[in-house]
């Protein structure tokens, strides 16, 4: 991904409109003639991400701009603002959601640093973590969920500045760039009222595709050392968006829905073994991947409420 950086100043209001209108290009800034105009911004961006820090030194009054294919998330170190979102009242908070929509503010000597996320990128990456193929985001609130939060979400946001986009060499980095904004991402699912609504595909109680896959392939390969990470990459998600997918969709982990289907072929072969031509339990249990033959016996018969012995001997 192509870094750009610019930066930009103005003691001008029309020559700072047409600065924020690279970034923002519906934006327009309130005229107040009394009040000295300073305007300051410098902008770190790729396609997935623009990191942005902001100086508005003066009092400006219904600035406003449209957020379509972005969101942003600010965080104010000086002045203040209050803001309002497709008509709706917006808070004083120091960490703020700006969502897709109209946002139009008060603004008096802001300085703020912006993260604005690509929704493309945002919905991709939440896609992964319910384990869809696809999804959409629905945006409540404009604050963070609780104080606790809050201060993560800074946290973080403060350490990918001053630890990742400072250095030169690390920022220039695609793959840790990137990560550096997955993070963000998840971060901010977690932190702010930001609905994760996955593919319609799955409705009416099916699974949706990457689950699906990652249970094909726990059927058709359970004979073999299969792994959790393997189940991933069968998925197309990452180890950790299929522990959350599983746990959503099917409440239980990968690792134990794969023991499950182990124990169930263990069951089907017991029950057409032949004692009499050599078939033991040991031999089938361990054939289906256990071998404690303590813990298959007791997780045998929690499933089906004998012993695999009894089972074998019919």
């Amino acid at each position: 991904m192509p870094l750009e950086r610019f930066a930009s100043h103005a003691t001008d209001v029309d020559r700072a409109e047409r600065e924020m209108q690279q970034i923002w290009p519906t934006t327009r800034l309130g005229r107040d003639p009394d009040h000295r105009f300073v305007y300051e911004q410098t902008v770190l961006s790729d396609a997935s991400a623009s990191f942005i820090r902001l100086h508005i030194g003066t009092r400006l009054e219904r600035a406003s701009t449209r957020l379509d294919d972005a969101f942003m998330i600010g965080r104010r170190s000086g002045g203040g603002y209050v803001y309002r979102t497709d008509g709706k009242a917006g808070s004083r908070s120091a960490v703020m959601l700006f969502h897709p929509g109209s946002v139009q503010a008060d603004i008096h000597d802001l300085k703020i640093d912006l993260v604005s996320l690509s929704r493309s990128e945002a919905q991709r990456v939440a896609a992964g973590l319910v384990g869809a193929d696809s999804a959409t985001l629905r945006f409540g609130g404009v604050g963070a969920r609780n104080a606790k939060l809050e201060r993560y979400w800074a946290a973080l946001h403060e350490h990918v500045l001053r630890e990742v986009l400072a250095d030169d060499e690390l920022a220039s980095n695609d793959l840790i760039r990137g990560q550096a904004v997955r993070s963000l991402l998840v971060a901010a699912f977690a932190a702010f009222p930001i609905e994760i609504l996955g593919d319609a595909g799955y409705a009416d109680g099916a699974l949706p595709a990457a689950v699906r896959r990652a249970v094909d392939y726990a059927e058709s390969h359970a004979a073999e050392p299969v792994t959790v990470d393997d189940l991933a990459a069968a998925a197309r998600l990452t180890s950790r968006g299929l522990q959350a997918a599983f746990r959503r969709h099917l409440d239980t982990t990968p690792s134990e829905y794969l023991r499950r289907v182990r124990l169930a072929r263990a069951h089907e072969e017991l029950r057409g073994a032949d004692p009499t031509a050599g078939d033991t339990v040991r031999g089938i249990a361990r054939r289906w991947g256990f071998s404690n033959d303590a813990r298959f016996a007791r997780a045998y018969r929690e499933a089906y409420g004998v012993t695999p012995v009894a089972t074998l001997r019919g």
